[in-house]
């Protein structure tokens, strides 16, 4: 009977070490793997730093208080398709309230002599305006979609698909129009 007693104490603290060692181990493995996790995220994130996310601008000519016109720039992914780009610069000029809130752009298209042609809803003839509100909103349209597009040199505005010679009586729009420096603040 000693003998076993003696037995029994002896596996006891064999047993306990083992485990603990086994648990150890397991520790040390959980470590080394949450680790080498974080470590791949880490590269992963250099990577994305390292590499530029590449960006077209748009540029949206709009006036606050009805005189000059400022310069915003925006920044959208490149390969955005045109199209999408003239329903950003319209929805912006919205935004600025410097073109009719009704305003629907319906075409985009331009041509391999450097004109773009808007087809725009007869919601940007809006309610007889003062020249100075007609000039801000014929030059806010025409000056961002020529910044905005680099081999631009004019824009045709038409509405409902026809030119107009002019969208409230001041500003001839019946033949294309090109960008206007002098309506731009300095």
């Amino acid at each position: 009977m000693n003998n076993r007693l003696n037995d029994r104490k002896l596996l006891k603290p064999k047993s306990h070490k083992r485990l603990i060692i086994l648990f150890i181990l397991i520790a040390v493995f959980a470590v080394i793997i949450i680790l080498n996790r974080h470590i791949q995220l880490w590269q992963r994130e250099s990577i994305i730093d390292i590499i530029p996310f590449e960006k077209s601008e748009i540029f949206i000519c709009y006036s606050k208080n009805m005189e000059k016109l400022e310069k915003k720039i925006l920044e959208v992914k490149k390969g955005v398709p045109e199209k999408e780009r003239a329903h950003i610069i319209i929805r912006e000029l919205k935004k600025e309230k410097n073109i009719p809130e009704n305003t629907s752009l319906y075409e985009f298209a331009s041509d391999g002599d450097g004109t773009i042609y808007l087809n725009l809803s007869k919601d940007i003839l809006g309610e007889k305006a003062e020249p100075a509100k007609e000039i801000i909103t014929v030059y806010s349209i025409i000056n961002s979609f020529l910044l905005s597009f680099k081999d631009a040199k004019k824009v045709q505005l038409l509405v409902e698909g026809q030119p107009v010679y002019t969208i409230n009586g001041t500003v001839y729009t019946y033949k294309p129009i090109e960008f206007n420096k002098y309506v731009m603040e300095d």
